[in-house]
């Protein structure tokens, strides 16, 4: 059949289907074949660059966001591990801190029934240890024992001792203290009354020795 053209109607004998209908014409593909977004359909080149440009800021405060965050949890874990690593490598030393937290005497009283439920921190260094808690008491006894490795460098340092009320919320301060450890025995056990400041009173009984 020859391609004939009705020039009145613009309609090519090409154009039709079998049955002598008319074929839909597909819609035009976009310029070298990219998508169509219908969302930008109908907006000026400005429109679609400033929704072009926002995205991207959203994309990347988003990016700066989680990057932040990951340097702050880096950054946490570094700072564990290097304590976790320091306090390991202390307490391997050869020299020892004996010590024995015997008791408490004469305490403040930071609970509405006249009592306290005090308990006892030690810091030496990187290592800090704890004693039980004792309940409703001013004059607790513990009586435990620790054994706490000490570098050679820091033995001028000081023993770090701090007393606390165990609260839900927040634990009060019953007083602190400190005692050189040059100060300590190196023959044998030697017990010290520890007086407690900033607080209105108490003390502690707690022996030291130092062995190398």
């Amino acid at each position: 059949t020859s391609r004939l053209t009705n020039n009145n109607n613009n309609l090519h004998l090409s154009d039709m289907d079998p049955h002598g209908h008319a074929a839909p014409h597909a819609a035009p593909a976009a310029a070298h074949g990219a998508p169509v977004d219908p969302s930008k359909q109908g907006l000026s080149s400005g429109q679609k660059v400033a929704i072009g440009v926002g995205a991207a800021a959203v994309v990347g405060v988003a990016a700066v966001g989680a990057a932040a965050v990951g340097a702050l949890a880096l950054g946490g874990g570094l700072y564990a591990y290097k304590n976790s690593r320091e306090e390991k490598e202390q307490m391997l030393s050869p020299v020892r801190l004996h010590i024995r937290v015997v008791s408490g005497h004469d305490l403040v009283a930071k609970d509405s029934g006249g009592t306290s439920d005090p308990y006892v921190v030690i810091n030496v260094g990187y290592v800090t240890v704890k004693t039980e808690i004792k309940k409703k008491t001013l004059n607790p006894s513990w009586n435990e024992s620790f054994d706490i490795g000490v570098h050679e460098a820091q033995l001028d340092q000081n023993v770090n001792i701090r007393v606390f009320d165990k609260d839900l919320l927040s634990d009060d301060s019953l007083g602190e203290a400190t005692i050189p450890i040059s100060s300590l025995s190196r023959a044998a056990f030697q017990d010290h009354n520890v007086v407690l400041t900033k607080t209105k009173s108490g003390s502690l009984t707690i022996s030291f020795q130092v062995v190398h």
